[in-house]
């Protein structure tokens, strides 16, 4: 049962959850940057026109989880070279509001381009992968201590995962209002790939009788769509093979402000990622329901009479037989369903120094699947010259409290390139950080 459990905890963990929203704190105290533009659709940049190229102009990785590092949970084994999952190292850190996830996204496309004075128009295409999970904290006690806390109790077993991959198809004005406002509105389309959703789960386990005593009750209903689109011959494949028209649709919009209060004074806000695709191709439904099965074990000496495998009256038989049926597990096709994308709200404000240095504080709530994340962003931007510009800064997010980011931009000619990372020891050390993020790129401008 404990060996059982393990391997269900440890499949939840992989790659099958779904993220929040795309996030760059370090990134976004650097205002007006062809790379920050994504992030406040009301900056307006000094170029006339900037083009972003394929995997060139933006590549980006975030993960997170708020209560516990992957290392607490996997350890090297003494005796060989493999892993050992240990759950019991995380039950004093993990609490039902935890969550693990991983976004990864990167740029097809973009063309921005002035027009006048004061509106800035472009055009973009992005490719957007969301993982996100939330373990139940009763699990992980199952998986490490077994049925023993249990006793006469019951145990949650409500776990959920969540994955999505959809292109984003991005149209954004930017308006220079007067000298001190600057508004801007950024509206999506949006062609769904792929999805998995958890629509709900209730399942728990109640342990009373004897020690390996049982009944299991409750429902789940997860959806998938366009599953197909990224697996074949049971691999998984990073390239759709419908580049141009998914498995799903939807809409978002992008929308944001930068107010000037006063020469070196400046406010900033925007609202990012906010939208809903419906999932019409593809559709499956898998639904299970069980009214309170027990479990009462089975004889070890009836096992060593019959032997494995042996007869129908092979306890393992039987077990699997049972988990069949008193699991009423339904895998039909459906007609649709809709999910909302995960969404950013920034909140920031800037203060120039001198003609050199300013201080920046940004403060970003980012919500989706039933969970929010806080982070907040103390950065100091420094002008080296008109053509290198740099970024310290640090970050409180949920849970994590030593992430300290760098930015850095520098400009050759008509190519401006940039990096950032809100956690730099997470980019050696992933294992060991609740917030890891990176993304780099170049652009060109004119």
């Amino acid at each position: 049962m404990r060996q059982l459990i393990s391997i269900l905890l440890l499949v939840s963990l992989l790659p099958g959850n779904s993220a929040l929203a795309q996030s760059s704190l370090s990134m976004y105290s650097m205002p007006n940057h062809a790379a920050s533009l994504s992030l406040n659709p009301a900056w307006v940049p000094q170029d006339k026109l900037i083009i972003g190229l394929p995997f060139v102009s933006e590549g980006y990785f975030q993960s997170r989880s708020n209560e516990f590092v992957l290392s607490s949970l996997l350890e090297p084994n003494a005796d060989s070279a493999s892993l050992d999952l240990t759950p019991l190292n995380i039950l004093d850190d993990i609490t039902d509001k935890n969550f693990q996830n991983l976004h990864l996204s990167w740029q097809w496309i973009s063309v921005g381009i002035r027009l006048g004075e004061k509106s800035f128009l472009t055009f973009s295409i992005r490719e957007r992968l969301n993982f996100r999970s939330y373990l139940s904290p009763d699990l992980i006690r199952l998986a490490g201590e077994g049925n023993a806390p249990f006793k006469n109790a019951s145990a949650d077993l409500a776990t959920s995962i969540h994955f999505d991959w959809y292109r984003e198809y991005g149209l954004k004005i930017a308006r220079q209002i007067n000298e001190k406002l600057n508004v801007g509105a950024q509206v999506n389309v949006i062609d769904g790939i792929s999805n998995i959703h958890t629509e709900k789960n209730s399942y728990a386990a109640s342990f009373e009788g004897d020690y390996n005593d049982f009944s299991l009750n409750g429902s789940a209903l997860f959806q998938t769509a366009g599953m197909s689109t990224i697996t074949r011959n049971d691999s998984f494949r990073l390239f759709s093979t419908t580049p141009l028209r998914g498995t799903g649709s939807g809409f978002g919009v992008d929308l944001g402000i930068d107010y000037s209060v006063t020469e070196d004074f400046r406010l900033s806000a925007s609202l990012i990622n906010l939208g809903r695709i419906s999932w019409k191709q593809d559709v499956k439904q898998i639904e299970t329901s069980t009214d309170d099965y027990s479990f009462t074990g089975f004889d070890i000496l009836d096992l060593a009479d019959q032997g494995v495998g042996v007869s129908t009256e092979d306890p393992f038989v039987l077990i699997n037989d049972s988990l069949k049926s008193i699991l009423n597990l339904q895998d039909t096709q459906s007609s649709s369903y809709s999910t909302n994308t995960a969404f950013s709200i920034y909140l920031s404000g800037s203060y120039r120094v001198n003609e050199r240095v300013s201080i920046n504080g940004t403060y970003v709530v980012e919500s989706g699947y039933d969970r929010t994340i806080l982070a907040l962003n103390l950065a100091l931007p420094i002008r080296v010259n008109d053509d290198f510009q740099i970024n310290p800064s640090y970050t409180i997010s949920n849970g994590a409290f030593f992430n300290i980011g760098f930015a850095a931009s520098y400009r050759i000619k008509m190519l401006q390139l940039y990096l950032a990372t809100d956690n730099i020891p997470g980019m050696f050390v992933p294992q060991d950080t609740k917030l890891g993020h990176a993304q780099a790129g170049a652009y060109l401008t004119f």
